[in-house]
């Protein structure tokens, strides 16, 4: 497999991942979007998803394909969803990272699956995060109709500002580690 000398994993990274995977996996987990940085873990841990979790790969199409993910997750500066969507099958989910209105109607005009609005909150998953504000949130909700994830620095103490909005799925990364 290429994908095999990419991260050289530590076996108890690996076990760590796999366990917070199955602890949220009973906490009705319906989506994961692998994005971590302890490597290709997800080549492990593939069997152990039951085929009512979808998995989206971050950034890396040729991985979600070989590995027969449901999907693929794009930043603005990755492959073009126009680019992405001739080589999938029928089915595959394509998300996109947008910050703005703009970026969000050009991803929905694209095909996209469904957009992922943020940062909404300091975080320290990047270190080159764009902030979204509430008032551009808004915008997004009333202009698009492909489903809305929010994500940035969103914990089980902030989450609850979202119920104002209109939206589909909150994504956390670093409190899910805690």
């Amino acid at each position: 497999n290429k994908f095999d000398s990419i991260h050289q994993n530590s076996s108890k990274e690996i076990a760590r991942f796999l366990k917070l995977l199955s602890e949220n996996l009973q906490n009705h987990v319906s989506y994961l979007l692998y994005l971590s940085s302890i490597g290709w873990a997800f080549l492990n841990f593939q069997a152990k998803l039951n085929n009512e979790v979808i998995l989206i790969i971050n950034d890396h199409m040729d991985i979600a394909l070989e590995i027969s993910a449901h999907g693929v997750h794009l930043g603005q500066k990755d492959l073009s969803l126009k680019q992405s969507s001739m080589q999938t099958p029928d089915g595959f989910i394509i998300g996109v990272t947008c910050h703005n209105i703009v970026e969000a109607k050009r991803a929905q005009m694209q095909g996209a699956s469904y957009v992922s609005i943020g940062c909404f909150f300091k975080t320290n998953t990047k270190d080159d995060v764009i902030y979204t504000s509430f008032q551009e949130l808004k915008k997004i909700t009333k202009a698009i109709s492909i489903p809305i994830c929010v994500i940035g620095g969103i914990h089980r103490y902030n989450v609850s500002i979202f119920s104002e909005f209109d939206i589909d799925m909150v994504a956390v990364v670093s409190s899910v580690w805690k």
